[in-house]
This record gives structure tokens, C-alpha cells and sequence, in this order.
């Protein structure tokens, strides 16, 4: 543990280099692979442009990990918070999770505090985006939401209570179902009554959004976590 310990302690420098080179170069491969993919109308030419437009992103975030580990290796606290801001942008999948252990493993009182709430605005900042007048803005939410905080407990409630609060933004309410659609089976069941209870609402939003939410409801009924093919945001 020790060894660990001193890991983190150390790995804590990366943001500076981050935040004006690493997030727009990822941003830029994202955006124009979604380019060029808005001009294909051939299906297998479209799924072939998808697994490269993946791969592309996923080079452009190899690229800047480095860095980011050397910002988390410093015993600088300024550098280390600022490396915890960007990795929550820049890795929108494995930066919570990094980000969530860092926050259990550092003896730094004021890291982990600053950790537990970077990861929480973080994820309210997405929950607002989903419901972003911009539709590339709240497809990201949607999938940052699916792929870093799938097992969060806590989010079903913050989706269900930013719906509630935006009850006639259709696309906002569908791309709420759909990230409860991604969601664990665990983390809904923590909040099943509150969860049915909004699916039923979200029902009345039209037949894709009832048909979504019928999916979410046989994952909450099913034995074990029943991974569901993941919805497209709109």
C-alpha cells in the first residue's frame, strides 16, 4: 500500500501541459471524424469510419496520458489539481476512475478533498449538458456519463431530478433514459423506486423514449446486470 501511496503522492503534475495542448487536440479528432461520418450514407462504409473515428480519439488520448501522469507524479498541489480538472475532460471514460483513486489513495487532505469535488461538479456539469440546446453537447454528456460513472449510485437521482426540472426538453428527458439505460444494474436498483416512478413519466415523451424506457426497466428486472445494447443521444 505503501508503494501505492507513494505513486499517487508522487503522480500528481500532469494539467498545465494538458488544458492548451491535450483537450482541443482530442476535441479536433473527434469533431472531424463526426465530419466526415455525417457524409457517409453507405451503412458498412459508415461502421468502418466509426471503429477508425474510435481508434483516432483513442491515439489522440494515448498521446496525452504521458504528460498528464508526469502533472500527477508532482509534489506541486497547484499542479495536481489542475491535473485532476483535466484528466476529467480529457479522459471522459478512465478519468473518474483515476480520479476516484487518487481521491482514496492520497494522504493529502486537501487533494482528496479537491478530488471528491472535482469529480461531483464534473458529473453535475454533464447532467446539466444533457439537456444543452447543442446536440454534439449533449451527446458527449451522455456518453461521458455512460463510460466514467456507470456504477455511481448517486446519479440516477441528480438525472431524475434535472428531468423533473425540464419536463417539456423532449431530447433532454430521451437522453436522461438513455444514460439510465447505461447505468449498471446496481446503481439503478439503489434508487428503483424513484427510477420506475420517472420512467413512467418519460414514457409520455413519445414511442423512442417508451421504448427505451421498457429497456431500462428489464434491466432493473432482470436476474443479473444485463448489459444493454447503448442508446444513441440526441
Amino acid at each position: 500500500m505503501a508503494g501505492t501511496k507513494d505513486w499517487w503522492d508522487k503522480a500528481q503534475a500532469i494539467g498545465s501541459l494538458l488544458s492548451g495542448i491535450a483537450v482541443p487536440l482530442v476535441v479536433f479528432v473527434a469533431a472531424h471524424k463526426a465530419d466526415e461520418l455525417q457524409k457517409l450514407s453507405d451503412t458498412s462504409a459508415r461502421e468502418r469510419e466509426l471503429t477508425q473515428a474510435d481508434m483516432s480519439v483513442r491515439v489522440a488520448q494515448a498521446n496525452i496520458i504521458p504528460p498528464l501522469i508526469d502533472g500527477l507524479l508532482s509534489t506541486d498541489p497547484k499542479r495536481r489539481k489542475l491535473a485532476i480538472s483535466a484528466i476529467l475532460i480529457a479522459l471522459p471514460a478512465d478519468g473518474p476512475r483515476l480520479v476516484r483513486e487518487l481521491g482514496e489513495q492520497t494522504e493529502d487532505e486537501d487533494v482528496r478533498s479537491y478530488a471528491a469535488n472535482a469529480l461531483d461538479n464534473r458529473k453535475e456539469q454533464l447532467v446539466t449538458d444533457l439537456y444543452a440546446s447543442d446536440k454534439d453537447r449533449r451527446k458527449s454528456a451522455a456518453q461521458a456519463l455512460a463510460s466514467g460513472y456507470r456504477n455511481d449510485p448517486k446519479l440516477p437521482e441528480q438525472i431524475i431530478e434535472r428531468a423533473d426540472a425540464n419536463k417539456d426538453n423532449a431530447d433532454g428527458v430521451y437522453n436522461s433514459v438513455a444514460v439510465l439505460n447505461a447505468l449498471s444494474k446496481n446503481a439503478l436498483a439503489s434508487q428503483r423506486g424513484k427510477v420506475e416512478s420517472f420512467l413512467g413519466k418519460a414514457s409520455t415523451q413519445g414511442n423512442k423514449t417508451a421504448a427505451l424506457a421498457e429497456r431500462v426497466r428489464t434491466k432493473l428486472d432482470a436476474p443479473d446486470d444485463l448489459k444493454l445494447e447503448p442508446a444513441t443521444a440526441d
